[in-house]
């Protein structure tokens, strides 16, 4: 394992004494190791860190820096990807939960999140460590079962809620995840990128027995995919606008137990590189798409949405944004405008999410194309957007 050579213990001191503010705090680096398995995260590298601190505690932390993909660097470099998610740590998250305290009592018992550490460095984000707290991922590939679905979007809708009042009461201060990709000044791009990423999917799915007369319909649909993302990022013209977590499913969510019982209780977020402001269906489309097990998914979705929705609800008007509630009804009726969405989820990361053990190792430039070629010949990955393009079909919209 290759460890970065700026992880010293004078670096990590240095972290610390500037988020407690005390100079006498000494700090020994003691281990590193990755916190997940390689091919398990993509987008970024991961590390845990144990220190020592001022001679005797030991301190657990997770340290995000860039992926070793150099376009993907380039990328997250370029667009300032780690930046917006510190600020998220340290500016956004704290402030919705100031909003918590100080207008719904009860409604935050617990963080969302992780806390997170002022970094030294540009790029690179430095966090508590939730397994060390005894919060604890699932296995992607099987999914999520019912009360864990609940858990994870009844969280998502507290995070609904407080970022549409820290909107109303500081409307400026979420600026920075304003839309900047899909916006009707770029549709001609966005869309001819579309189309190759759907081009590819039709020449899988052509394929499939059973399943040829899709992939005509797939080599189209790139424009409507675009106008429902543009149309769901349009902060002015939405009822509700909210930021989005933007890759809001089971690899980025941490649960945690009851002692008592082993049920599960709460849920954390990891990972706040795609936030973006825009319509909360988006979420719920990524999550629903992506995260519920099979058992779940059979027995439908709407009492999901009813859970998110009552919770949203509740958190809404508890923060005292009561008067911007949409009904249940309108939700399922915005869930289904945009249910193009979850096609685009299929088509670019549903296939990474089943990836088998291994299909992702080791990533390189030379070896991406058919490491990303075995992931789209999974069963599991063929069953799920056999379904989905099914359901699409039945519903008119492919």
């Amino acid at each position: 394992m290759e460890v970065p050579g700026w992880f010293t213990s004078e670096f990590f001191e240095k972290a610390l004494r500037r988020e407690k503010g005390a100079e006498d705090i000494s700090v020994k680096l003691k281990d590193v190791s990755r916190t997940v398995n390689a091919g398990t995260n993509y987008s970024s590298t991961l590390y845990r860190v144990t220190l020592v601190v001022s001679g005797s505690r030991e301190v657990s932390l997770v340290v995000k820096t860039p992926p070793s993909l150099r376009f993907l660097k380039e990328h997250v470099v370029r667009e300032g990807v780690f930046q917006k998610e510190a600020k998220m740590y340290r500016e956004i998250l704290p402030s919705m939960r100031q909003v918590a305290l100080e207008r719904g009592s009860g409604l935050l018992s617990e963080p969302l999140a992780a806390g997170a550490y002022d970094s030294p460095r540009r790029h690179a984000v430095i966090m508590d460590d939730l397994a060390a707290q005894g919060m604890s991922t699932v296995d992607q590939r099987r999914g999520l079962d019912h009360a864990h679905c609940l858990v994870s979007l009844r969280a998502l809708a507290r995070f609904h809620a407080l970022s549409a009042a820290v909107l109303e009461q500081s409307p400026g201060s979420l600026d920075d995840y304003l839309e900047g990709y899909f916006v009707p000044e770029r549709r001609d791009e966005v869309k001819a990128c579309l189309d190759a990423g759907f081009a590819e999917m039709a020449s899988l799915v052509e394929t499939w027995h059973g399943f040829e007369d899709f992939a005509p319909r797939l080599r189209v649909v790139g424009g409507a995919v675009c106008d429902v993302v543009i149309r769901s990022r349009d902060v002015g013209a939405l009822e509700l606008p909210v930021l989005t977590h933007g890759e809001f499913w089971a690899g980025n969510l941490m649960f945690g137990y009851r002692a008592d019982s082993g049920k599960v209780c709460k849920a954390r977020f990891v990972d706040f590189q795609s936030c973006r402001l825009g319509s909360p269906v988006l979420d719920l489309h990524c999550f629903l798409t992506t995260s519920p097990c099979d058992a779940v998914r059979a027995q439908g979705t709407g009492d999901l949405l009813k859970a998110y929705h009552e919770e949203m609800c509740r958190a809404m008007r508890t923060v005292g944004c009561g008067h911007r509630v949409i009904t249940l009804d309108q939700l399922r009726r915005d869930v289904e405008d945009s249910a193009l969405y979850s096609l685009l989820v299929a088509c670019t990361f549903l296939n990474m999410v089943l990836a088998e053990p291994g299909d992702l190792d080791h990533l390189t430039e030379e070896n991406l194309g058919p490491a990303v070629d075995r992931t789209r010949s999974n069963p599991a990955y063929r069953e799920r957007v056999q379904k989905l393009l099914l359901a699409l079909s039945d519903d008119g919209l492919l």
